[in-house]
């Protein structure tokens, strides 16, 4: 079985460097002149994101293949606790002279015990595909910062596919990519964290669905875990070894 926990832990890190680079503008201009924020965020477009939805009966179910299955898919969906950054917050300063169209560019202060930074949004438009950037700048829990992208994602504007990716400043790496596309009624999923897994989730129009996810083992991604379930929650799942060999297999 995987070890969740592991990928979990790093993107709850990742989490917590949303709300440093979110809050420190909050709780610093409110401290300052104790007025509520202001919304300056204008007519940028809004970030829809997708996520893997299953049946309920499937949610609900105590086999341990299923619980497996929808620990993967709550890896697989956690890429919406960041989206909120798309989205400007509160008395953020509007950098272009309008904010009819694209690029709209803003940028906010943070200032707290992690350091002090600055973070930019830019938001493009164009029509085929939106796309989002945080860049960041200044020093953050002792790192340097300079045009550091920290966050970036698209989607295209007919929803049918989109992607983010999330760059961890400690490692200036990537920290997890995930996307997503629709094609003959069918959504695609991929999360992927380099050199630890990689979840590809298939859904239907009718909810039902198959999952497989592959860990990084000697250097490659190799089947870890395999899944499938029916429009009515019903499923299988199956576990391997690295040798590919079967370790379990469970209905429910």
């Amino acid at each position: 079985m995987y070890n969740n926990n592991k990928v979990m832990n790093k993107l709850n890190y990742l989490l917590t460097i949303v709300f440093i680079v979110f809050s420190g503008i909050f709780f610093a201009c409110s401290e300052k002149d104790g007025t509520e924020p202001e919304t300056t965020q204008g007519s940028a477009p809004a970030f829809q994101g997708k996520s893997i939805e299953v049946p309920q009966e499937m949610v609900q179910s105590s086999n341990p293949g299923a619980q497996e299955s929808m620990s993967y898919i709550a890896i697989a969906n956690s890429f919406t606790g960041y989206t909120g950054m798309f989205v400007p917050p509160q008395k953020s300063g509007n950098y272009k002279s309008t904010n009819e169209g694209s690029p709209w560019v803003y940028s906010w202060e943070v200032n707290d015990q992690s350091g002090s930074f600055t973070v930019t949004l830019t938001v493009n438009e164009n029509d085929y595909e939106t796309t989002w950037a945080i860049v960041l700048n200044g020093e953050m829990d002792g790192i340097p910062l300079v045009d550091f992208t920290y966050l970036y994602g698209e989607e295209s504007q007919d929803g049918k596919s989109g992607m983010i990716r999330l760059y961890d400043p400690e490692s200036n790496s990537l920290g997890f990519e995930t996307s997503w596309a629709t094609e003959n009624n069918v959504d695609t999923f991929r999360f992927y964290v380099p050199e630890e897994l990689e979840i590809m989730v298939n859904q239907y129009p009718d909810n039902s669905g198959s999952l497989n996810a592959k860990e990084w083992t000697n250097g490659q991604l190799v089947l870890s875990f395999s899944a499938i379930w029916t429009a009515s929650g019903s499923g299988e799942a199956w576990e391997y070894y690295e040798n590919g060999s079967m370790i379990n297999h469970e209905t429910w």
